[in-house]
């Protein structure tokens, strides 16, 4: 059996876990990536303790965390750590952004 080393994002069906974002997502044994799309007028209801690590393909969002708001674009790289203390919510402000995201699973 030949193993698979493609992913191929643009056959998989996208899923809508939440009003305003979408993804495709590939578990990969102890991790999982994710191609997400935010779009305007997502909220994030709760505040986020989960790790995230990955680019952004397009458009600009804004992160809270607990003291600060920063600000991504296409071209930056994105490391969240875990837990409480790097609790965060996202907010879209272009149209779409889109994001690759590297995640546990």
């Amino acid at each position: 059996m030949t193993a698979s080393y493609r992913l191929a994002f643009d056959a998989m069906e996208w899923e809508t876990p939440a009003p305003f974002v979408r993804q495709k997502r590939v578990d990969l044994g102890t991790k999982v990536l994710r191609l997400v799309e935010f779009q305007r007028g997502f909220v994030e209801e709760e505040w986020c303790t989960k790790e995230h690590a990955g680019y952004v393909l397009e458009g600009r969002m804004s992160v809270a965390f607990n003291n600060e708001a920063i600000e991504f674009e296409a071209g930056d790289g994105i490391d969240i750590p875990p837990g409480q203390t790097s609790c965060h919510k996202a907010t879209p402000l272009t149209e779409r952004v889109m994001l690759l995201l590297f995640e546990p699973a």
